[in-house]
Formats: structure tokens, sequence, C-alpha cells
């Protein structure tokens, strides 16, 4: 199980994953890469914008994590 700050709701990962996914559809509109092939399965979706890339993903390691990375490009 996740837990979310939102009100004490406890989310499964799965769960959790589509409600940030969400938040970034509404920000950045439909991912430019949407796999689960690169992350042994699990889900992966990536935006691209001018200045930045934002990566939303699920990977095991210790047990399944729920990441947000946001890479910036170098000028």
């Amino acid at each position: 199980l996740f837990v979310r700050d939102d009100g004490g709701k406890t989310l499964d990962i799965n769960e959790a994953f589509a409600q940030l996914s969400g938040i970034l559809r509404k920000q950045y509109g439909k991912p430019l890469i949407t796999t689960s092939a690169s992350m042994g399965g699990q889900p992966c979706e990536q935006w691209h914008t001018s200045n930045y890339i934002v990566n939303h993903y699920i990977m095991e390691r210790f047990g399944l994590e729920e990441h947000l990375h946001i890479n910036f490009y170098k000028k």
C-alpha cells in the first residue's frame, strides 16, 4: 500500500500512479512517451517541454516505488 497525504486515504501504488498521472496530464497534456517495457513491466510516462523533461514511473527496488523526476536541459 502507498499512502498519500490527501486526507489520510490509503491508495495502492496503481491508484497513486493514476492520481498523479491525472494531475500531470492536466498540466502537460498527453505524455510524449507511455510505456511499461523500460521499467520491468511497470508504467512509465514522459513529457517534454522546452526547458525540461518530466519522468513519472513506478519501479521495483525494495518494493514498488513511485518516482517523479524533472531533468532540466543545460543552457
